[in-house]
């Protein structure tokens, strides 16, 4: 199964990410990793992404970096922007759509989303065009996405991982 955390930056993909990882011993990869130079240089310097930008990323690097972690693990939890709902679907087309789980964390805090960010070791530069691309997010319209709204709805998730695991719903 490969369980894909999504939304804005900032409000806490990685972190969720990482607690679940270690609860449930499921690796986890954080998207920004397949993140190549060029385009993180680009995001240094103050020049946003376009969506082709992140098209090429999706398409060039995100897609095969998670095929390659997941070949390795079987199971795996990636924490991935994915504002457009094109992406999500070519992961969907590309893992097939009953081995895909997608966790949407909505904003709940503007305040919270920003000293979270404020956190990051990237450069205000990057992070600044990162929230300016928010405008794009395609929120979900479909079943399949679980939502994060409390911690009650982590300990849920973090239960569907492991019954997933214990009955090798895995590829």
């Amino acid at each position: 199964m490969l369980t894909v955390l999504f939304g804005e930056i900032g409000i806490g993909k990685s972190t969720l990410g990482k607690k679940l990882s270690k609860k449930t011993g499921i690796k986890f990869v954080d998207g920004v990793e397949f993140l190549p130079d060029n385009l993180d240089r680009q995001l240094s310097s103050g020049i946003p992404l376009t969506k082709n930008d992140v098209d090429e990323f999706v398409i060039e690097n995100l897609i095969p970096g998670i095929q390659k972690e997941y070949r390795k693990n079987g199971t795996l939890i990636v924490a991935q922007d994915l504002y457009l709902k094109r992406h999500r679907d070519l992961i969907n087309a590309t893992f097939g759509i009953k081995n895909v789980r997608f966790v949407w964390l909505p904003v709940h805090s503007i305040r919270t989303q920003i000293s979270r960010l404020k956190n990051r070791t990237k450069s205000w530069l990057w992070i600044l065009n990162a929230i300016l691309s928010k405008y794009w997010f395609e929120k979900p319209k479909y079943s399949t996405a679980f939502e994060i709204r409390n911690d009650f709805d982590v300990t849920l998730l973090c239960d569907k991982l492991l019954i997933d695991k214990e009955n090798g719903n895995i590829i």
